[in-house]
């Protein structure tokens, strides 16, 4: 769970200092959300203020109950200690990106970070039997994981 946690941790923080001021965008479902909210925020004129994090939250919980009845239950368990703590993380708000204005170091820093803590959450597969607690960060790892169940394929 460590490796969840931590994992998750420097992968949110990548997000809220790197890549979301910068109104630079991930993948996945975070990368929906952040988009979803700078539309909002652009139609409205910044009178409407949606939560990064809790919208990510809620488009997440639809690919929870999928993967609570296709993959094993331990792994979803872990999944659903990521998405807490990512969303915990980015219910903050941070306005100016940490290296300025500068869009390719942003981009950067953003990217090593989330490599960082992807890998981490997954980099306990790797352990013995006894020490493995994989887990998804939300994004792409669970549909990895389900695609080659349903398809006889490698992701």
């Amino acid at each position: 769970m460590f490796n969840t946690v931590v994992g998750t941790a420097i992968y949110a923080l990548g997000i809220l200092f790197f890549i979301d001021p910068a109104k630079l965008y991930s993948g996945g479902v975070t990368g929906l959300s952040q988009l979803i909210v700078n539309v909002v925020e652009l139609i409205s004129n910044n009178n409407i203020h949606i939560n990064l994090g809790i919208l990510s939250f809620v488009l997440q919980v639809p690919l929870l109950v999928f993967a609570y009845f296709k993959l094993n239950g331990r792994f979803v368990f872990y999944t659903i200690v990521s998405v807490v703590v990512f969303t915990l993380i980015l219910l903050f708000k941070v306005n100016e990106p940490l290296m300025g204005s500068d869009m390719l170091t942003n981009a950067l820093v953003g990217g090593i970070l989330g490599g960082i803590g992807n890998g981490s959450c997954i980099v306990s597969e790797r352990l013995p039997e006894e020490h493995r607690y994989p887990s998804s960060t939300g994004r792409s790892n669970r549909e990895n994981r389900w695609a080659p169940t349903r398809y006889s394929c490698t992701v």
